[in-house]
């Protein structure tokens, strides 16, 4: 996925550029944006385990796997969450929709009620 999410970026920037204006730093600090939810959530998955030796999260990845485990389970109980969190995931729709108020006061009633796939609004 973050292959065919380059690949892309890569066509559109050379479609407006010509090649003598090409720099290959300005398209890495572009494609750096495009890519980075994607690698967040492959490593940062990775932190949660002991046995991981690299860097060990802090308070930011912490509150970011305390967060996506409380979507987790809002999205087995609304079917809004889930749909959106699936998306968000497969990079269909921006990360930016997981900010969405609607959403989140959806995912708290839901896990709160223990609602099963019926929507409150």
């Amino acid at each position: 996925m973050v292959a065919a999410m380059s690949a892309k970026r890569l066509k559109e920037y050379l479609s407006k550029h010509s090649d003598i204006d090409f720099s290959a730093k300005t398209f890495q600090k572009r494609l750096f944006w495009t890519v980075l939810i994607s690698w967040l959530l492959a490593t940062g998955e990775d932190m949660r385990y002991p046995s991981v030796t690299d860097k060990k999260p802090n308070i930011i990845d912490r509150l970011a796997h305390r967060f996506l485990d409380f979507l987790f389970i809002a999205s087995n109980r609304d079917q809004f969450v889930g749909v959106t969190l699936l998306q968000v995931v497969q990079r269909i729709k921006s990360p930016l929709y997981l900010a969405n108020l609607i959403l989140l006061m959806r995912a708290f009633f839901a896990v709160l009620l223990d609602v099963k796939n019926h929507y409150l609004w």
